[in-house]
């Protein structure tokens, strides 16, 4: 009764409660789960609780052995991420200066300018990975500032359109949208890939980027 009174009192119905414990004479962990239910005895009116219980220790096991599982994960992530940055940026840097040479041949240009591109790519992975990380231990921090959408889509469009195949035409649309506030890197970031995914698969006709605001929203 002392229960099924503190169950009431906690507005509680049909919550389950996990306890753990010990088999007798043995080291291993045992889980069950339980569920109560405040009843009415349909005899005598009386309060009564129901009761299931499960045994829940293989689901617990997995859980524990997916949990170490991914922290493993992420930390492999977070040291394959930080290993290749150190590279990349020198790999930038070094092409940045021979690209800035006067006297740089225009066929030794044009490779450094692939060689370029092919690095940032790669430092953009590199970004995604150690942001997913952060995003999935609910670390990732957001630098909000007032921006300007269409100067924005206008500075990626630029960035893009030398990506483009002949003939097809990339449009800014945003208009009338004013400021957000927003991350400007994660947004530049977004619209890159998402125009850079465009130019990939568009043959033809036109690229069109727009924005609007939607109710409640």
């Amino acid at each position: 009764e002392k229960v099924v009174e503190a169950m009431k009192g906690m507005g509680l119905t049909s919550e389950p409660l996990t306890i753990t414990g010990r088999k007798r004479g043995s080291r291993k962990e045992v889980w069950h789960r339980l569920f109560f239910v405040p009843v009415k005895n349909p005899c005598d009116g009386a309060d009564a609780l129901l009761m299931q219980e499960t045994d829940v220790s293989a689901l617990k096991a997995a859980e524990a052995e997916l949990t170490r599982s991914n922290n493993l994960k992420d930390r492999f992530l977070q040291c394959v991420s930080h290993e290749l940055r150190t590279p990349l940026h020198a790999i930038l840097g070094l092409t940045a200066s021979l690209v800035a040479a006067p006297d740089c041949p225009p066929a030794s240009l044009r490779s450094l300018q692939v060689i370029d591109r092919s690095a940032k790519q790669l430092t953009a992975m590199v970004e995604d990975m150690l942001e997913t990380t952060a995003c999935l231990h609910g670390k990732l921090e957001l630098n909000l500032a007032p921006l300007d959408l269409h100067h924005i889509a206008e500075l990626v469009c630029d960035q893009v359109k030398p990506r483009l195949s002949p003939g097809v035409v990339l449009c800014n649309r945003i208009q009338g949208v004013g400021t957000v506030e927003a991350d400007e890197f994660r947004v530049r970031r977004i619209l890159t890939q998402l125009l850079d995914n465009a130019a990939k698969f568009t043959t033809a006709g036109m690229i069109e980027v727009g924005a609007w605001y939607e109710e409640g929203g």
